[in-house]
This record gives C-alpha cells, sequence and structure tokens, in this order.
C-alpha cells in the first residue's frame, strides 16, 4: 500500500474529529501533524509513518503516536536570545518550537515496541481504530489538561529546585525558560531567580574568558534578565 494512499485514509477517516476541534494538517513523508495555533498556544500531535525496503519488497510501518504542546509566548521571548548567543539553532522561528516543557505521560493508545506493518485493509482499519482512540483518550485529553500556561505554572511550583528534575521539564535553558514562565504569570520571584542566575552565569565568564560556551550563556542570561524587566505579566494579574 503507498503512504500516501494510507495518509489520505486515515486523514479522512478522522476529518469529522479535526473539524470539531479545529485541526489543521500537515503532512510529510515521515507521518502527518495534527495541530492548533495560535499566539497563546501551539498544540501538535500526530503518528509517524514510514517507507522501508527490506529484501526488494517495500512496506509501511506506523511507528508512534506523539503529541505536544508549546507556548509562543515564552518561545518568542526566549528563542531569538538563545539563538543570536548559537546557543539553539538558527534554522526555526519561535513559532516552529513544537514542544516547550516535557512530563510524564501514560498514553493509552500506543503502538507497541514491534511497531505496525500495513500491509492491508485491515491493517490499515486497525491503525485508524487505534489513532482515533488516540486523539480522543489521549491527545484532546492533553490539550485540556495542559492548554494554558498557568497550568504549566502552578506545576512547576510544586517541584524542587533539582537540576535533573527541571531540566527534564523544561529541556537544558530550564533556568531562561522558568524565569520567563514565572514573570509572564505575575510571580514577583521571577526577576530573583534570574539577577541569580545572572551572576552565576558572570562569575563564570569572568573566571573563564576564553571559553566561548562561558560567554554565550553569560551574555543569554544578561539580554534575558533586561528583557523581562520590562516583560509584562499577562496572567495572575
Amino acid at each position: 500500500m503507498d503512504y500516501k494512499k494510507i495518509n489520505e485514509s486515515i486523514i479522512n477517516a478522522i476529518s469529522p474529529l479535526l473539524k470539531e476541534n479545529n485541526l489543521l494538517t500537515k503532512q510529510d513523508k515521515f507521518g502527518t501533524e495534527f495541530f492548533l495555533k495560535n499566539d497563546k498556544i501551539y498544540f501538535n500531535f500526530g503518528y509517524s509513518l514510514t517507507e522501508n525496503c527490506s529484501e526488494g519488497f517495500l512496506y509501511n510501518v506506523y511507528s508512534k503516536n506523539w503529541l505536544n504542546i508549546a507556548f509562543p509566548e515564552v518561545e518568542k521571548i526566549i528563542h531569538p536570545i538563545l539563538s543570536k548567543n548559537e546557543l539553539f539553532g538558527k534554522s526555526i522561528t519561535y513559532d516552529e518550537v513544537y514542544k516547550s516543557f516535557s512530563i510524564d505521560i501514560k498514553i493509552k493508545n500506543q503502538v507497541g515496541r514491534d511497531k505496525f506493518v500495513i500491509n492491508s485493509d485491515s491493517d490499515l482499519s486497525s491503525v485508524i481504530s487505534l489513532f482515533k482512540d488516540f486523539i480522543i483518550q489521549d491527545a484532546l485529553s492533553f490539550y485540556q489538561n495542559w492548554s494554558n500556561l498557568n497550568v504549566l505554572y502552578e506545576y512547576l511550583k510544586t517541584l524542587p529546585e533539582e537540576r535533573e528534575i527541571l531540566s527534564n521539564t523544561l529541556g537544558i535553558f530550564y533556568q531562561l525558560k522558568k524565569a520567563t514562565i514565572y514573570r509572564l504569570c505575575n510571580d514577583d520571584s521571577a526577576l530573583e531567580y534570574i539577577e541569580s542566575y545572572y551572576e552565576r552565569r558572570k562569575m563564570i565568564y569572568e573566571k573563564y574568558p576564553e571559553e566561548i560556551p562561558a560567554e554565550r550563556y553569560y551574555q543569554a542570561s544578561k539580554e534575558l534578565k533586561d528583557c523581562l524587566l520590562i516583560t509584562k505579566p499577562k496572567y495572575n494579574l
């Protein structure tokens, strides 16, 4: 079966769900993304579908259902600073960042470790059924629970100030992201937090001025500190 036809069949089967939830679609040779995007949220989910060739036979492998949420209000502040200081790639813009945080969630409708080879209409029907359940029980539920930046802020307040936990949740630039989220959510500790981080990066830079990473992190922390000073909170006003 041709992977393009498989994609079309899946999209056609779930089109009522897409219309009902104002979801758009983007396809490529690796699968399909479904998304809702505005200036406050970028909710995206989909599946991985690839064409594999083995011993002269071409077959399609449905391998993973995935979902993410990004908050453009946060990325719009952080991404240009990271990019300018060469700490993050310049190939994408802030509104293309598809993930702002990670949490442990158990996806109820997921493909097994052996993946799913689609060889027949029956295989395709099974995939469609699985993905419909994934949308309803996993993707939309995730969106309902995490679609507001303030929800993430409240969650972050419950986490201990431990590097491993925060980096697993917010990524390697967790200090910058946490400070930005707290500022946008009208938490007075945001400025103290970024000031403390800036002083640490300044100390490291002054100790190792020849180290390029030290200079980049220092400059980024300084620029974000200055930016957050003039950033107006948007939540919990």
